[in-house]
């Protein structure tokens, strides 16, 4: 992605919750579902179990740097939840996770 666009409401991030299509590791949740628009935009969740802010801040840079720089096909409307687990992941082990949910999940472009 170029350019990071972000889900901010809650009723998006219900929408997607409810009504998406999930997929899981022992560091990362991937929810999506298509969007109403020509890019993909993002929502990223860490909840306080996961720890600190500046643990909880951490990781939610990092998901975002990951997604940012990830090419994915376009119009969909992404959730992605860190578990505790990913409190203890180095980047590397975040980006394997990622990697491995968005090809799981189809939104990885074939090159």
């Amino acid at each position: 992605m170029a350019q990071y666009y972000s889900l901010k409401d809650s009723r998006e991030f219900r929408r997607i919750m409810n009504g998406g299509r999930g997929w899981s590791d022992a560091r990362l949740v991937i929810k999506i579902i298509p969007g109403h628009s020509e890019h993909n935009r993002i929502g990223i969740v860490v909840s306080k179990k996961v720890g600190a802010a500046v643990v909880r801040n951490r990781v939610r840079r990092r998901i975002k740097e990951i997604f940012r720089q990830k090419p994915l096909e376009k119009g969909y409307d992404i959730v992605v939840i860190a578990r505790q687990a990913a409190r203890d992941a180095s980047y590397h082990q975040l980006v394997e996770s990622a990697q491995k949910l968005t090809g799981r999940a189809g939104l990885v472009i074939q090159q």
